[in-house]
């Protein structure tokens, strides 16, 4: 597989050194797969209908944790009843100890699994099973529960732990090398990366040169790096990758939707790994901001401004168009950027708390 290093980092910041044309972001998209619009809006109604079947289920949980519960069930193809959730979560509470993170910080998640399950009491335990044993190499955080939870689907314990030992190893070396930035959200990248057939030299250095791109182009070092594992998930040339990334970007900026430079980028990302024109995208990222806009609790006194609700729609543009072999890819870009908005949260409640006291 041809390799790039650090110093070919030029030329990919160079092809997007200036943002495409507003009449270029205009412009019509290609012809693409039949019945996109009627997809793309179902999935948007079942996205809806699974949150607030998931609120009712479960009362006065962090809204961006709402957000995620209903991707995973959307991106499935399901649209969740408050009932059968109400259910399932007697069932998870039997299943998962009440002081595991899986309980803790990822128990609306762990409840749309069980809600893709044929068996939720055997999943719950295997989820439970498999997080014992990545939180034995890779830490006991909400990013490894929500990687256990993922790994479920197509793995055993004695799988799980295999990936979890290379994993470790891949984060130690990024650490290594970026220790500054580099944190719990990054060993379950590296688990991610873990399963893929490249080696881990390869796989060092094509995160390496991607995250060198990315980090020119924006100017900052710290979300780059978790983009540059999303990309690097696919075979390709980097400066290829990360160029593709750039062009949805601008585009969405050239049409005057301003996209947030941050860990939402990571959505971006996983958007852009898909073969669908940048044009398409870019418009099913407005389309899908615009229904969110009119929805319950995404208006302009949500919280939920329009950085954020681009954030989300890029994530159900994704389902609408993503690659089903990397659907555990797409979540956790979702995972981490949800994570993020939800930190930021708690950060601003705190500082409001502590001023008014």
């Amino acid at each position: 597989m041809p390799h790039t290093n650090e110093n070919e980092a030029a030329p990919a910041a160079e092809v997007m050194s200036e943002p495409i044309t507003e009449a270029a972001a205009a412009a019509p998209a290609e012809a693409q797969a039949e019945n996109t619009t009627e997809t793309v809006q179902e999935i948007c109604e079942s996205f809806i209908a699974n949150r607030d079947a998931l609120r009712k289920a479960v009362k006065l949980e962090n809204m961006n944790m709402y957000v995620l519960a209903a991707n995973i069930l959307t991106t499935a193809g399901v649209t969740a009843d408050a009932e059968k959730l109400k259910a399932l979560r007697k069932i998870m509470q039997k299943k998962v100890s009440s002081i595991s993170y899986l309980v803790i910080r990822t128990e609306l998640p762990l409840l749309a699994e069980l809600c893709l399950s044929e068996d939720p009491e055997a999943t719950a335990e295997k989820i439970s099973r498999i997080y014992d044993v990545m939180k034995k190499r890779c830490g006991r955080s909400f990013y490894v529960a929500m990687l256990s939870i993922l790994l479920s689907r197509t793995m055993d314990e004695e799988q799980a732990a295999k990936i979890a030992e290379r994993g470790r190893a891949l984060f130690d070396a990024f650490q290594k090398k970026h220790p500054f930035i580099t944190s719990d959200r990054d060993i379950a990248a590296a688990c991610l990366l873990a399963l893929s057939d490249k080696t881990d030299g390869e796989i060092l250095e094509e995160c390496e040169a991607t995250h060198s791109h990315l980090k020119t182009a924006f100017a900052d070092s710290t979300f780059p790096q978790f983009c540059a594992y999303i990309l690097c998930l696919t075979y390709g040339l980097p400066e290829d990758k990360v160029t593709r990334l750039l062009e949805l970007f601008y585009a969405l900026k050239a049409s005057k939707k301003k996209y947030p430079r941050g860990h939402e980028m990571e959505v971006l990302a996983a958007l852009s790994l898909t073969d669908i024109s940048t044009g398409e995208l870019m418009d099913t990222v407005i389309e899908i901001e615009a229904f969110l806009s009119k929805q319950k609790d995404y208006g302009a006194l949500s919280g939920f401004d329009e950085s954020r609700r681009l954030m989300n729609a890029a994530m159900l543009a994704t389902a609408a168009f993503g690659d089903r072999s990397r659907t555990e890819v797409n979540i956790m870009a979702a995972i981490v950027a949800l994570a993020a908005e939800q930190d930021a949260d708690d950060a601003s409640t705190a500082a409001i708390m502590a001023a008014t006291t």
